[in-house]
């Protein structure tokens, strides 16, 4: 958490239909997700490509020639394709070659319940026409894997220059998810007109609000009243997924959802104990950001009379949840890190959470979430924040750790190989608040 902080909160929220319910076996680990929607139409013959025709949401159907690509599917006929694109109200125009079938391709992962079918490259379907044509309406609503996440509590204050400086590059990450909210407890000073961000009122503190230690290690003071806004709003019955993440996160969403899709595999396919908690409310934990399910944050409302408790101004714990008393870090501080995992074991009945609840740590059966830029072993890398990216951007192209050692085989940073592969697909970064390195990231890694 930023230490001088303007915005106090954000979450990111997700619609189900952009995470499959299961990954097909194929579909495991896929190293790659196509960037963008494309209708191709595959030529029998060796002409160039004839014709791409972009619509306004920058879908193609397009004709080609070549082997479909990683991470698609040659489908059936071309009868089937131009009904596919009249499906999805495409233009369409060829010039006579034959043709031996479509593909679609696309970044999103998508499961309809009244359908009964996925796309992650591939489309499984009965009815290909009718499929995508439901799935270029999906696509309208999620704008694809980035809009499918909706982001609503930054965490920072939206007066102070650093956070402003991080703040487009905040919004840049959070407009590719469904829906997103900053929460304050102040319009920044010429931003009255912002309709996202929220302001909200938090507990007086015993530090002074121009303090840089206001609200240090006590961030749920500002995200109490972040969720409270939201249950009486009843946002949370309009996603399907709450992402909150601190100002100083670089979140790439589309490998957010890619990994929120992962651990939900897991758990399908784990232990017994994980099965059962693959249905019904769960907390996924990505470092000190967490993932709420729908489920979860109906049973927060349901049980707010509860867990939604603060102390009140003057109290050592001024606006910190009472349920923490007696346990860790109370009165004096209370951070999401330390709260969220003891708020679920408080609702009745407990409920489960899965993933480690610090920055950097891997948890035993999932795949790391969280890559952490502040504490060693990073540090010792002898990198700055433009540094590490850059780096990220160069294990984004190897395939293996072993080809990643060999990369840096001979080089300073060598015996940090196995440690930056680790970076390739987190979608999470700590402690970037370098707006420099932000807009670097936010321009290769998360255009």
């Amino acid at each position: 958490m930023l230490r001088s902080q303007a915005f106090i909160c954000s979450f990111c929220y997700l619609w189900q239909g952009s995470l499959p319910t299961s990954l097909p076996t194929s579909w495991a680990g896929a190293p790659n997700l196509i960037r963008k929607e494309v209708l191709v139409l595959e030529s029998g013959n060796h002409a160039q490509t004839i014709q791409a025709a972009v619509d306004e949401d920058g879908d193609a159907v397009q004709v080609s020639q070549g082997s479909c690509p990683t991470g698609t599917e040659l489908l059936v006929d071309f009868a089937e394709c131009r009904n596919a694109a009249r499906g999805l109200n495409l233009p369409f125009r060829f010039d006579g070659a034959e043709l031996s079938g479509c593909r679609l391709q696309r970044s999103c992962y998508s499961s309809l319940r009244s359908r009964m079918f996925a796309i992650n490259g591939h489309l499984l379907a009965l009815d290909l026409h009718v499929s995508i044509a439901t799935a270029k309406e999906l696509e309208r609503r999620c704008q694809c894997l980035s809009d499918d996440l909706t982001v609503a509590l930054p965490e920072g204050d939206a007066s102070r220059p650093g956070d402003l400086a991080l703040l487009e590059d905040v919004r840049h990450s959070f407009r590719k998810c469904d829906g997103y909210r900053i929460f304050s407890d102040r319009r920044p000073i010429g931003r009255e007109d912002d309709m996202d961000i929220v302001v909200v009122s938090v507990t007086q503190q015993p530090t002074s609000r121009e303090d840089d230690h206001w609200l240090y290690h006590r961030n749920m003071v500002g995200l109490m009243p972040a969720w409270k806004h939201m249950l009486e709003s009843d946002v949370h019955s309009q996603y399907d997924w709450f992402l909150n993440v601190e100002f100083d996160h670089l979140l790439v969403p589309s490998l957010l959802r890619k990994t929120i899709a992962e651990y939900m595999n897991i758990l399908r396919t784990g232990r017994k104990e994980q099965q059962r908690s693959a249905h019904g409310p769960l907390l996924l934990m990505f470092g000190n950001a967490f993932a709420f399910n729908r489920e979860l944050v109906t049973e927060m409302g349901g049980q707010w009379t509860v867990v939604g408790q603060t102390a009140p101004a003057g109290h050592a714990a001024a606006g910190c949840p009472t349920f923490m008393e007696g346990r860790f870090e109370w009165p004096d501080s209370c951070s999401q890190d330390i709260v969220y995992p003891n708020m679920v074991s408080v609702l009745a009945p407990p409920v489960p959470a899965y993933g480690a609840s610090g920055c950097g740590q891997k948890p035993n059966d999932f795949p790391l979430a969280c890559f952490e830029y502040s504490r060693q072993p990073v540090l010792d890398t002898g990198l700055d924040q433009i540094g590490l990216v850059q780096e990220v951007i160069a294990v984004r192209s190897l395939a293996s750790e072993a080809e990643a050692e060999t990369h840096y085989m001979g080089g300073r940073l060598a015996p940090h190989a196995k440690l930056l592969y680790t970076a390739k697909e987190v979608p999470l970064f700590h402690h970037l608040g370098d707006p420099a390195a932000r807009r670097l990231a936010r321009e290769i890694l998360d255009p």
